[in-house]
């Protein structure tokens, strides 16, 4: 349950970050905020923070054979002294 909370953060924030760019750029022009594309830039930054994390994650596996058997891979145990 907290692993799903902390993947929503980015998309979150990419929701906050894509409204708030749209309604500061309008506001320095000058020109009239107009909610829904304060509401539409908002779900495309959400979406595109997501397909970020989801695109990272599936480099992540691919490239370095999965997270979880990454970290799981105990090392080779080191002897000292000859086989003799």
């Amino acid at each position: 349950m907290l692993w799903a909370m902390v993947a929503l953060i980015p998309i979150i924030v990419g929701i906050a970050v894509g409204a708030g760019s749209y309604a500061a750029e309008k506001h320095i022009k000058g020109e009239p905020i107009d909610p829904w594309g304060v509401v539409l830039n908002g779900i495309l930054g959400g979406a595109s923070a997501g397909l970020r994390g989801v695109i990272g994650k599936t480099l992540a596996r691919i490239l370095f054979g999965g997270i979880r058997t990454a970290t799981e891979t105990k090392p080779k145990e080191i002897t000292q002294g000859s086989d003799d």
